[in-house]
């Protein structure tokens, strides 16, 4: 299950296997996988969850990366710097979020200026990964029936 960050090698691919394919079967795909970044193993259950975080979470970023390259350049910013800065930004905190212990919410509170309404943007969020979850579910059924 590639994601659209596998187009430059940087996806976060979720997979499954069947219980009863062997070990090349599994290597073979981990192969294939690597090819597009990284992936993780998940159980069959969890696949729906897996795509509307993986498959479909580059929805829920991309508009916020689109917003901040616009307020940059109409702050005066460069288009190419602020889009430069806008993808450093998010390489950055995906790998903060990934090499260090602490919680999103204790990164958070190492900045000191926080001007975002952090409910709301949950809010948003929540609904968007929901919306995906019952998309993949009705997907699913569609495809089983």
């Amino acid at each position: 299950m590639p994601n659209t960050p596998s187009l430059v090698g940087a996806g976060m691919n979720a997979w499954c296997i069947a219980a009863d394919a062997d070990d090349e079967a599994e290597a073979l795909l981990r192969e294939m996988l690597d090819v597009w970044g990284e992936s993780i193993e998940v159980p069959e259950s969890c696949m729906n969850a897996a795509c509307a975080l993986l498959a479909v979470g580059p929805t829920y970023l991309f508009p916020v990366i689109d917003t901040l390259i616009s307020e940059a350049e109409d702050a005066g910013m460069a288009t190419e710097t602020a889009r430069r800065a806008a993808a450093g930004l998010f390489a950055g905190v995906g790998d903060l979020v990934a090499q260090t212990e602490a919680t999103p919410e204790e990164l958070k509170q190492m900045i000191s200026m926080q001007p975002l309404d952090d409910e709301a943007a949950a809010a948003v969020f929540r609904e968007a990964y929901q919306k995906a979850l019952a998309g993949l579910r009705g997907l699913e059924d569609k495809l089983s029936s």
